[in-house]
């Protein structure tokens, strides 16, 4: 995945598996940060999932919200 940070296209931050083979290790960027959020019911019934996602600049965090809708 990667996250434009600026009207820049050249400021970019990028994360994720940089190498991938079926059977195989999976190597990943070891200088991003990533998150992973599990819902305890499955979401096939929602009819939109909203997230919204800060970086704080200063820590380095993400933090998530995240809202699934069900009309």
């Amino acid at each position: 995945m990667s996250w434009k940070l600026a009207d820049n296209p050249e400021v970019c931050v990028g994360g994720g598996p940089v190498e991938h083979k079926v059977g195989e290790t999976v190597v990943w960027d070891i200088h991003s940060k990533q998150g992973v959020h599990f819902f305890q019911s499955p979401s096939n019934k929602a009819k939109s999932i909203n997230i919204e996602v800060k970086f704080s600049v200063q820590e380095g965090d993400l933090e998530f919200k995240i809202d699934r809708v069900f009309d």
